[in-house]
């Protein structure tokens, strides 16, 4: 049979989804990507070893990724306003930041 690496996840996928759904016998599946049978039986115990995982780990995931990438996003622009703020002041007081990094001119 061939290797599976030239077979993308999507089809892989598709193929899990079709034996799952009973619409094709293992056999079949394996036929029609030109892998073994043994082959399709590991996708699918893959597939169904990480959904279990995800529905184990439930609500102990405190973030979503989403959440997660919000939060970095909130604490980057914390860090920009505060360097805004701090270069208020200094033009306030009558010196640019030019002035502060390079020297009076």
């Amino acid at each position: 049979m061939a290797r599976t690496s030239g077979i993308s996840a999507e089809r892989k996928l598709q193929a899990v989804m079709s034996v799952l759904k009973g619409e094709v016998k293992v056999a079949e599946a394996a036929r029609r990507l030109g892998v073994t049978e043994q082959t399709i039986s590991n996708w699918r115990r893959q597939f169904l070893e990480a959904g279990a995982a995800g529905i184990e780990q439930g609500k102990r995931q405190s973030k979503s990724q989403r959440e997660a990438q919000l939060e970095a996003e909130v604490e980057e622009l914390k860090t920009a306003l505060g360097e805004t703020v701090a270069e208020l002041r200094v033009v306030k007081r009558g010196r640019s930041t030019r002035e502060i990094l390079y020297g009076s001119k």
